[in-house]
């Protein structure tokens, strides 16, 4: 089970190592609004899992 997940997460890796490579600006939009996304919605994930005691 763990060959075939390990594959995929290397082609997948491999696939994002040539965008990098190539300065996609697409790419960096693209990476750029997902590091946003986590960076504003982990706060409000650490929040809700802590409990007020």
């Amino acid at each position: 089970m763990l060959i075939p997940v390990a594959a995929i997460g290397h082609i997948l890796d491999l696939k994002m190592h040539e965008r990098i490579m190539q300065n996609d600006a697409s790419f960096k939009q693209w990476i750029g609004g997902a590091l946003a996304l986590i960076s504003m919605g982990a706060p409000a994930y650490i929040n809700s899992k802590q409990t007020h005691t």
